[in-house]
C-alpha cells in the first residue's frame, strides 16, 4: 500500500514555474542580472532551478537594454523578494520587422512547456507581437501565435503542451518578434517572462524507482 501511494504522489507530479525574468533592478543584479553591451544579451536575473541561459535581442534593436517601469501583471508571488520590484526591459528600433526577443530554454527534464509574459507598445511601437518556438537550436522556427500589441500592459500565454517535440529538448529556442512599428524610436517592453512546466515522464520514472529502492531497503532493514 504505501508503495502505491509513493509512486502515485510522483506520478502526479503538477506544473510549476521553472523560469521567472522579472527585468528588475534588485539583489539580483550582478553577473546574473546586468545588460552587457558588449554581447548585447541580456542575462537572466532570477531562475527556479532552471537552465533557461540568456535572454537575446536581434537584430537591428538600438536600445535593448534599458530597465523602464514595469507592471505587476503576471508577476510571480513564490519568487519574493523580487515581486515587490515594477521594471521592465524596453528596447527600440523595430521598424525592419525582423527585430525580436530570444530566449532558450533546456526542457531536458520537462514537458508540458507554458511561456507567458506581459508586453506592450508605445505608440508608434511594434502593433503585433508574433510568438515562435524551434526544436532544432534555432536553425529553424515555427509560428505559433500572433498576438495585437496594446498601449497598456497585457499578459500573452502560450500553452505549448500540444508540441511534443518540445519536450526533453535541451535546445529549445522562442522567439517575440515585434512587427507594424511605425518609427524606429518606437517602444516594444516585456516583463515578467515566465515559463511553467512539468517533470519529463522519464524523470518522475527515475524518482519513482528511487523511491522503490528506498521502500525495499528499508523492509530489508525492519
Amino acid at each position: 500500500m504505501g508503495v502505491l501511494l509513493a509512486l502515485s504522489a510522483v506520478a502526479q507530479a503538477k506544473a510549476g514555474t521553472i523560469v521567472y525574468y522579472s527585468f528588475d533592478t534588485n539583489t539580483y543584479v550582478g553577473p546574473a542580472g546586468t545588460y552587457l553591451a558588449t554581447t548585447n544579451t541580456w542575462q537572466h536575473m532570477a531562475t527556479l532551478g532552471s537552465s533557461l541561459s540568456t535572454l537575446t535581442v536581434g537584430p537591428g534593436i538600438l536600445n535593448s537594454g534599458t530597465v523602464v517601469a514595469g507592471t505587476a501583471l503576471n508577476e510571480n508571488a513564490t519568487t519574493a523578494p523580487l515581486s515587490t520590484f515594477s521594471s521592465s526591459l524596453s528596447s527600440t528600433g523595430w521598424t525592419n520587422n525582423q527585430a525580436y526577443y530570444q530566449f532558450t530554454l533546456d526542457a531536458t527534464a520537462a514537458s508540458g512547456v507554458v511561456v507567458s509574459y506581459a508586453l506592450n507598445r508605445s505608440g508608434t511601437g511594434p502593433s503585433t507581437n508574433d510568438f515562435q518556438y524551434s526544436t532544432d537550436g534555432g536553425s529553424s522556427f515555427t509560428d505559433f501565435a500572433s498576438f495585437a500589441s496594446p498601449a497598456a500592459f497585457n499578459v500573452y500565454t502560450n500553452d505549448l503542451t500540444a508540441v511534443t517535440a518540445i519536450n526533453g529538448d535541451s535546445t529549445v529556442v522562442f522567439r517575440i518578434y515585434g512587427l507594424g512599428a511605425t518609427s524606429g524610436a518606437g517602444t516594444m517592453r516585456i516583463d515578467n517572462l515566465t515559463i511553467d512546466a512539468v517533470p519529463e515522464p522519464s524523470t518522475v520514472l527515475l524518482v519513482g524507482m528511487g523511491v522503490l529502492g528506498m521502500l525495499a531497503l528499508r523492509r530489508r532493514r525492519s
